[in-house]
């Protein structure tokens, strides 16, 4: 995980050549900065950055360049409770969304007149686990949260 602190100093002491740019996985600007060092140019940005650097607080600095970094443990809300939050009206319409997002299609007025249990009918499982994985990219599950919701998905007839 890239340190905040030393990313400043790198652009204060060799920002002119794109050190910190290295660091922080920006290849590319680090070469421009190395190419263009003679100007003096690469400093004077070097130094702007380390001073926006300094005032970035952490969150806004991991998020940036930390790909792997969890934003804060209450961001980790399932689907579920985002729907419930946020969908208007009553508990049923939340109920329905949320088993529609879950992957199970509504119950048929005939299931329900005769007392049968509603069989779900499920999504492709690839599809639900490219949804799990852009959940743990984005940082809404941690790799442990996802591995047993893969396990659960894979498990499942």
């Amino acid at each position: 995980m890239k340190s905040k602190l030393t990313a400043a100093l790198l652009a204060f002491f060799l920002g002119g050549l794109g050190v910190h740019k290295f660091y922080l996985g920006q290849g590319g600007m680090g070469v421009l900065y190395l190419l263009t060092c003679w100007t003096g140019i690469p400093a004077i940005v070097a130094f702007i950055e380390f001073i926006m650097l300094l005032v970035m607080d952490d969150h806004t600095f991991n998020l940036r360049f930390n790909p792997g970094y969890v934003a804060m443990a209450g961001a980790r809300n399932t689907q579920a409770q985002n729907i419930t939050i946020n969908m208007p009206g009553g508990p049923q319409q939340q109920q329905q969304a949320y088993q529609a997002q879950q992957g199970y299609q509504a119950q048929q007025p005939h299931q329900a007149q005769m007392g049968a249990a509603p069989q779900p009918q499920r999504v492709d499982v690839v599809s639900r686990l490219a949804k799990l994985n852009e959940l743990r990219i984005q940082g809404a599950l941690t790799d442990e949260e996802f591995e047993v919701q893969k396990q659960k998905l894979l498990a499942a007839p």
